[in-house]
This record gives structure tokens, C-alpha cells and sequence, in this order.
């Protein structure tokens, strides 16, 4: 019996009777529904096992059919459908679906049985058969893990590759579903008559989960939204945080505003924060309901932390179809990138964790076709913190590519002189800078700083900025002089605008002691690399990375000196702590290992 609606289960209750030779099936005045009930119920006919089959929306069971009356036309029963379908000791009855609300409202829990996900070797064995063939068993490794193993997937791919014959092989059918999210759309999207099933059901993985995607966003919209922002980030790993308050069209809110003459009293005050609190409370209780909405049709599950969420793949690809064919794709990606950019913290250590979190959903995003100014601009706010936390990690190549994106982007819609495009010209200049571009990196500073001065005035920290940033690049040009009355200036301003003891004129600091080392000036460096090595382990810590680099600072200097001892101690503290904080691979670890090599050698 196909009961994925009324209309296909009555039908199927008709035929039956037919199919069945049941006594007045040739009636046409007959309810059926009563003889098949009757016929069922009766021992002499046998043992029986009824199937339901796609019982997704079970509501339509508990309701009354129609059937025909003694003058021929339509009237209601007294009983629901699933009346009709009695309990006995020699009949069974299996539903299947893919919701576990519906299976829980029909059937106890103890009686519900899981089917799992398909192993490698079933799923190999399903693909020869439908393929009438062995093939190759790489292709054919590679193709059933592309598809997750899914039965129908693997039947439509089989159907789809053999009915081309020589033409098409499971290697190009592979490529072709690798080329791009449009050619797998093509690929899954396709029908094929071979698949022995119901004719009226849909023979597409995508076509088949879009009927689902449709029901729920009939009977719970607001999961049909948290559904169609979860399939534009990385179907891996979606945090809860990501996905925040969601800005439902379809639910109102239920907090009252108020008017710009109401007078609020201490009572009405602690009614306004129950009020919040009550409201907040509903709203997680609406956030939880559309959790487990989705994960009763298994289109999302949950990581061993319940603190992310994973799409399967396929389904990702089918909602995005979906959100497409419903003209609401531009409106859900534009949501997307609101949201991440909204999530994502600039690259500084302190925001790994966190950066390394939604560092996936960000090429993700960036992969996304957008349309409209404001989306523009939050994709370049993403691409330049995504950019920062490259550059800080050492991925300076990565790095490069995201902040052109960004500031191309931002010449072009905010101009040159706009604070924003001026951060990401400044972030390209270190960028180069990191890469031994000195030159390139000149250049954009110099343009930086002297938007800065012009739109921020001269004493603004990101003007400062941008001045200890052109101090550094001459310091690496050999021009010392010109780099030590920049790294003074931008100090001199830190200390007035920031105080003594601020992370950033502590990096001027340093960056003033490594300039008076280059020019044998080693007294004042000396005192200016442990000021700010002292000022740093009481602001930020003796294992923060701007800490261990003016430790690594201090034990260059201190190998200038000749003062040996020291050195080795110095640098083995960088190391250990660069390791741990940074990374074994990160630039500035592998730099100071070498360095404690070379003395050690």
C-alpha cells in the first residue's frame, strides 16, 4: 500500500480488493474499505503481512475516507482509515518511513527498527547488479563513498551509467558528479524506468528528499528555514552558535513592543525581564523543536558533542535545488554570509579556536552565488578576517588570495579612501611583507597610512598602526634610520593615546628594539626588548605568542652579544612555547628552531 497521501492510499485500498478477488469487488456501490477490513480480519484467508509504505505524514490514517453511498456519490465514514486495517494474531503490518515522529505515532517504540547506513560491501554488490557488471573497483569504491552509500543513489548511478553502455563509464560518471554542484544536480536529478518502483513515486534521490522538504515546510516552516540556512555553510561541523536566532518570516514575534509614551515602573521592569526571559525560553524551545524536526527525517544529525550539527552531503546539494526551484536561494545565502560574518572573529590567537571553527563554512560561503551590494561587502568582511587568521597562522599564500578579494571588493563599492578598504590595504601590505615582498609592501603602506592620516587623523591607533607597519618594511630594506623615526613616532603615540602597557605599544617596543639592534645600537635595544618582554608576560601572559616573540627578540640580541648562555635559554623557551601556541610548522617556530640548531650544531 503506497500511503504517502490520502489520495494514493485509498487507491491502493481499491486495487487491493481487486488484485485480492475479494466478494463484491465488482460492486460499485461497495466500501471497499469495509471489505478489505472484513477480508482481513477473517482467519480462513490466511496469514498476511500488510506493507505501508512512505508513511512520511501519518495524519491523513486518522482521518475518515470517502467512499460511495447507495446513490452513487461520496460521503464520509464513521471510522479513520487506520480503523480499517485491524490487529490480529495472524496479520502484520510494516510501515516504512523516514520520519520517526510519524513511526512513534503509529507504532511503539520498542517495535521501531532502525535500517542503517548501507556498509562498503553491500553497497558494491548493489552497484554491480544494477550495473550488470563488474566494473572497476576503485571507480566503483570511490563512487559508493561519493554517494554515502544510499541505495537509491547507487540504483539511480547504475541505472544512469548502463543505460549509456560504452559512452559512459563509473570513472566519468565519478568525474562528472566531482565537476560542480550543477553537473550533480544534473546526475541526481535524473530518472531512470529500470528502477523497479512505484511509478507515480520519483525515481531522483533529490526529487524524492524535495517531497519531504515541501511537507515541512508546510506543516513547520521555521525548521524548512533552519534547514535552508544550514545548506549553504559546510555540511560538516555546523555549530549551534552559527545558526543563532533565527529570523523566521513565518513566526511573528511574541514580545510586545512598547509605545514612545509608556512610562515603565520598577514592577513593569521585572515583568519586562520575565517577559524576556520567557520569551528566550520559547525561542530555544522553538529552536530544539526544529532540531528534532530535521533529525527525525534524517536530514541532519549531531556530532558527539551535541554542540555542531552534519548535513549529509546529498541532502545539502537536494536543498539548495529546492531553494533554487522556490526562487529562494539569493535570500538564504545572503542570510548565510549575514550570519558568519556576524560569527567570525578577527585572526588574532586569542580567536583560533573559534576562527578554525568556521573556517570550513567559510570557503563554503565564498563559493556561493551572490547578488547585491550589502552581500558583497559582508563577503569581503569575511574574506579579510578569514585572511587575517592565515596570515597569523603563517598560510601567507592563502592569505594573499582572500585580502585581494577584499579589497578589490571594497575599492569598488566603498572607495579608496573608506576606513575598510583602507584595513584591508594594510593587511595585503603585511601580507606581502610576511612573504619577503618589501618593496610591494612599501607601497601599500605608504597608501595606507596616508588614507589613515586623511580620514582618521594622525594619532588614531590604525594610523599608528600603519606607521609601525611602514617602520617595519624599511627596517627589512636595510633604510634604518627612516625605520627608527617611524617605530619612535608610532610609540610615542601609542603611549599618549593607548598608555604604557597596551598590547599594541608594546609591539612598537619591540619592533623599536629590533631597528636599534640593526644599527648596533644594542644598550637600547636591550632595555627596550625586555620592557616589552616584562610588559607582555603581565598583560597577556608568558605563553601568549606576542610574548615567546619577544623572547625570540631578546635571544637574538642576546647572540649579538655573544652571551651564549642566555641565547640557548632564550630559544629554547621560544621553541617549546612557539611549538604549543603556534605549531611545529608555523614559520616563526621552524625560523627560531633553526636558529637553536645553528648555536647547539
Amino acid at each position: 500500500m503506497h500511503a504517502s497521501s490520502a489520495a494514493r492510499f485509498d487507491a491502493d485500498i481499491r486495487k487491493l480488493v481487486c488484485d485480492a478477488g475479494i466478494p463484491g469487488c465488482y460492486d460499485p456501490k461497495s466500501d471497499a474499505f469495509a471489505l478489505v477490513y472484513g477480508w482481513l480480519r477473517d482467519k480462513r484467508n490466511g496469514k498476511w503481512m500488510l506493507v505501508l509504505d512512505n508513511v512520511d505524514d501519518p495524519d491523513f490514517l486518522f482521518r475518515a475516507p470517502d467512499v460511495n453511498d447507495e446513490g452513487g456519490s461520496y460521503r464520509k465514514t464513521l471510522r479513520n482509515r487506520m480503523d480499517y486495517l485491524p490487529p490480529c494474531a495472524h496479520g502484520s503490518i510494516l510501515i516504512t518511513s523516514r520520519s520517526r515522529t510519524a513511526t512513534k505515532r503509529l507504532t511503539d517504540e520498542c517495535d521501531v527498527i532502525t535500517v542503517n547506513p548501507m556498509g562498503q560491501a553491500t553497497a558494491l554488490a548493489l552497484l554491480e547488479k544494477k550495473l550488470g557488471q563488474s566494473g572497476a573497483t576503485e571507480d566503483m569504491e570511490k563512487l559508493a563513498a561519493a554517494l554515502d552509500h544510499m541505495p537509491l543513489a547507487l540504483a539511480q548511478a547504475g541505472a544512469y551509467i548502463k543505460q549509456r553502455g560504452s559512452r559512459c563509464s563509473v570513472g566519468r560518471y565519478l568525474a562528472k558528479l566531482e565537476r560542480s554542484e550543477k553537473s550533480q544536480t544534473s546526475l541526481l536529478t535524473s530518472a531512470s524506468k529500470e528502477l523497479r518502483r512505484d511509478e507515480q513515486a520519483q525515481d531522483s534521490i533529490i526529487l524524492t528528499w524535495q517531497i519531504s522538504f515541501d511537507h515541512i515546510r508546510a506543516t513547520r516552516p521555521s525548521a524548512a528555514d533552519l534547514l535552508s540556512l544550514m545548506s549553504m555553510y559546510n555540511y560538516q561541523g555546523i555549530p549551534e552558535y552559527l545558526l543563532g536566532a533565527r529570523e523566521s518570516d513565518t513566526r511573528q514575534s511574541k514580545r510586545p513592543v512598547s509605545g514612545p509614551d509608556d512610562v515603565q515602573h520598577d514592577s513593569d521592569a521585572r515583568s519586562s525581564a520575565s517577559d524576556d526571559e520567557d520569551f528566550e525560553d520559547f525561542e530555544e524551545d522553538e529552536f530544539e523543536d526544529d532540531v528534532l524536526t530535521l533529525i527525525n527525517f534524517h536530514f541532519i544529525s549531531t556530532t558527539f558533542s551535541n554542540t555542531a550539527f552534519v548535513m549529509h552531503r546529498l541532502v545539502q546539494l537536494a536543498a539548495r535545488v529546492w531553494l533554487r526551484s522556490h526562487e529562494l536561494y539569493q535570500e538564504w545565502a545572503r542570510k548565510s554570509v549575514g550570519r558568519l560574518d556576524e560569527a567570525l572573529p578577527n585572526g588574532e590567537h586569542k580567536n583560533w579556536q573559534r576562527c578554525g571553527e568556521l573556517y570550513p563554512h567559510v570557503q563554503s560561503i565564498l563559493s556561493l552565488q551572490l547578488d547585491g551590494r550589502e552581500v558583497s561587502l559582508q563577503g569581503a568582511s569575511v574574506r579579510y578576517k578569514a585572511a587575517w587568521f592565515d596570515w597569523k597562522r603563517g598560510l601567507w599564500s592563502k592569505a594573499e588570495a582572500l585580502v585581494v578579494d577584499c579589497y578589490n571588493t571594497r575599492r569598488t563599492k566603498l572607495g579608496l579612501e573608506d576606513e575598510n578598504t583602507l584595513s584591508a590595504l594594510g593587511l595585503y601590505g603585511s601580507v606581502l611583507h610576511a612573504q619577503g615582498d618589501y618593496k610591494a609592501a612599501d607601497e601599500h603602506y605608504r597608501r595606507a597610512l596616508e588614507g589613515y592620516e586623511k580620514v582618521l587623523g594622525k594619532e588614531h591607533p590604525d594610523t599608528l598602526t600603519s606607521v609601525g607597519n611602514l617602520g617595519s618594511v624599511l627596517s627589512s630594506q636595510g633604510k634604518y634610520e627612516e625605520a627608527e623615526e617611524a617605530h619612535r613616532r608610532a610609540l610615542e603615540g601609542y603611549e599618549k593615546v593607548l598608555g604604557e602597557e597596551h598590547p599594541g605599544t608594546l609591539t612598537s617596543v619591540d619592533n623599536l628594539g629590533l631597528v636599534l639592534s640593526s644599527q648596533g645600537k644594542y644598550e637600547e635595544a636591550e632595555e627596550a626588548h625586555r620592557r616589552a618582554l616584562e610588559g607582555r608576560e603581565k598583560v597577556l601572559g608568558k605563553e601568549h605568542p606576542h610574548t615567546l616573540i619577544s623572547v625570540w627578540c631578546l635571544a637574538d640580541l642576546m647572540e649579538q652579544l655573544g652571551r651564549k648562555v642566555d641565547t640557548v635559554l632564550l630559544y629554547e623557551r621560544a621553541v617549546t612555547g612557539l611549538s604549543t601556541s603556534l605549531g611545529v610548522r608555523h614559520p616563526h617556530t621552524l625560523q627560531c628552531q633553526d636558529s637553536l640548531k645553528r648555536l647547539q650544531g
